[in-house]
């Protein structure tokens, strides 16, 4: 199952830092650890947006997920 993270710069979405296939550690359906590329100071959200879905099928338009935790660069 494959999935696509990005780490957005603020609330506006103005910018987004992709996380590369290379940094998802671990990629199951309920489970996700990345490693977070360098960025600059700011808060961030994590978006992951995937096509999966429950049965070999994959979904036709691909969902995005954004999770309520913020995660803040100093």
């Amino acid at each position: 199952m494959k999935k696509t993270v990005f780490l957005a710069a603020d609330i506006c979405h103005s910018a987004a830092t992709k996380v590369v296939e290379g940094d998802i550690m671990v990629n199951n359906p309920s489970e996700l650890m990345i490693i977070i590329p360098a960025l600059p100071a700011g808060t961030y959200q994590l978006e992951v947006t995937t096509q999966y879905s429950m049965g070999k099928q994959w979904l036709k338009e691909p969902r995005t997920s954004v999770f309520e935790k913020t995660l803040t660069v100093k």
